[in-house]
């Protein structure tokens, strides 16, 4: 189980990954804790 997130995009820095989630805004993740289902 997860969480869904939409607008998904990378980008360059600490963080791999800036993306959107449902009723919390944007986040900015590492590809390690991201599994494309």
């Amino acid at each position: 189980m997860g969480t869904k997130v939409k607008d998904v995009r990378q980008v360059d820095g600490d963080y791999d990954i800036e993306c959107k989630i449902d009723g919390f805004g944007a986040m900015s993740l590492t590809s390690e804790f991201v599994k494309k289902v």
